[in-house]
């Protein structure tokens, strides 16, 4: 069976309802992501990033520079969720963020961006109550509704295994 290179864990399902042990799961994999993907890189030649899992694809280096991005993006998102009721976010152009200039530089300071932030996250998720995980959130204009906490972290912790398949798939390349 061939696998999706775009998807090689699959397409995010958002899930249906709340459940507290499947968002522990989820920060576990939010709050492990910079060691897996230091650990994944951490012995490979430099060009390794400049490889991509499919024709046309971001490279290994604009993936870290990307998740530097996006869950930067993601915590303060989660921030206002938890100090808001129910704000609106701000869509950003993901691609056109990584073809900026940036996403060519070394990838220590997106590391560096990663640890600091899903350190801060998991600790905010971590002292989440019960009844936040649904009662709190944001509106995602694009999906036009409000997402739940607990959908958040879902889609979250997805992202983190989502683009590590993808940096695994470079060694395929």
């Amino acid at each position: 069976m061939s696998i999706d290179r775009r998807y090689p864990i699959g397409q995010f399902n958002p899930p249906r309802e709340f459940d507290q042990d499947t968002v522990q799961s989820h920060i576990k994999v939010i709050a492990e992501l910079p060691k897996s993907i230091e650990q994944l890189i951490a012995n490979l030649p430099d060009d390794w990033l400049e490889s991509h899992y499919r024709k046309n694809s971001w490279t290994g280096r604009q993936i870290v520079h990307h998740l530097a991005d996006s869950h930067t993006n993601a915590f303060i998102r989660c921030k206002l969720a938890t100090t808001e009721n129910w704000p609106e976010i701000l869509p950003y152009k993901q691609t056109a963020w990584a073809e900026q200039i940036d996403h060519s530089l070394d990838v220590e300071p997106s590391l560096a961006i990663l640890s600091g932030i899903h350190k801060r996250w998991a600790t905010l998720l971590n002292d989440l109550q019960t009844s936040e995980w649904t009662s709190t959130g944001y509106f995602h204009p694009e999906y036009g509704r409000r997402q739940p906490m607990y959908e958040i972290v879902a889609l979250y912790s997805w992202h983190c295994r989502h683009h590590l398949g993808h940096l695994e798939l470079l060694n395929d390349s």
